[in-house]
């Protein structure tokens, strides 16, 4: 009867080896986003919002050729690079160009041309106050 008291001790020992053999449980698996509403497998198209666009692209006018032209310090937009097929290359404007006003406007900062833009809508007229050549 001497082999239960074997099997019984060494059950006992390989019992704590046997604990560091399992797999360590899967972690858990991120939740799944729900499907958006609308066609399965489908996008829907957002609704188009117009944005007025003019195809400039401008800076302020440096400091140096505000005195050499006799601007006052801050006026003015210089065009750094017009859109090809833009309403600004179908009127004209150039590379250089100073932008003073925007129909009645002073422009002093790009953003303050972008904000005004925004206030007209699509396919409104605008009259631009440029400076070309000093």
């Amino acid at each position: 009867m001497k082999i239960k008291p074997i099997a019984t001790i060494a059950a006992i020992i390989f019992l704590p080896i046997a604990g560091f053999a399992q797999t360590p449980p899967m972690p858990p698996q991120p939740p799944t986003p729900p499907h958006p509403p609308g066609r399965p497998g489908g996008h829907e198209k957002a609704p188009k919002i117009p944005v007025t666009f003019i195809g400039v692209e401008t800076s302020q006018v440096p400091s140096v050729v505000s005195e050499q032209l006799g601007l006052a310090k801050g006026l003015g937009l210089v065009v750094d690079y017009v859109a090809p097929d833009s309403p600004a290359a179908a009127a004209g404007i150039q590379p250089n160009d100073i932008l003073k006003m925007l129909n009645d406007q002073i422009l002093i900062e790009p953003s303050q041309l972008r904000k005004l833009l925004q206030t007209y809508s699509e396919g409104t007229d605008v009259t631009l106050t440029i400076l070309r050549k000093g």
